[in-house]
């Protein structure tokens, strides 16, 4: 976590710096510093994805449902982000736009669950 925290101060002392003189380097730091952060973050968490895959492979045919949570939680994360840098170069709607396109794909990739869940349980009920 002291790594993480010591690249976001330094991201965040260098983009202040260089935001009144150059604000285009400015964004370019901030996607830089958020990009070596993913990529910490995602060395650090590797055991965690190796015991998911673990999972999916132990669950057979509802392994897919894994690879659903994965593709969602990855919609979710790039999305912030991406959020998270438009609000901070001041254009919020498109921010707010992004989220709400996130949001479609996110309930694109569950209808198919949904059609499962409910087809369980109509069977169910007859």
């Amino acid at each position: 976590m002291i790594q993480i925290a010591g690249i976001a101060a330094v991201c965040l002392l260098l983009t202040v710096l260089l935001r009144k003189e150059n604000p285009t380097f400015a964004l370019l730091v901030t996607v830089a510093g958020a990009g070596l952060l993913f990529y910490t973050v995602s060395k650090l968490a590797g055991s965690a994805f190796g015991i998911l895959g673990d999972l999916k492979t132990a669950a057979g045919d509802t392994g897919a449902y894994i690879d659903l949570m994965f593709k969602i939680l990855g919609i979710s994360i790039v999305t912030q982000v991406v959020c998270d840098v438009c609000r901070d170069n001041g254009a919020s709607a498109l921010a707010s736009q992004t989220e709400t396109a996130a949001k479609i794909l996110v309930l694109s990739l569950l209808l198919p669950l949904f059609q499962t869940v409910i087809g369980i349980v109509t069977g169910l009920v007859k």
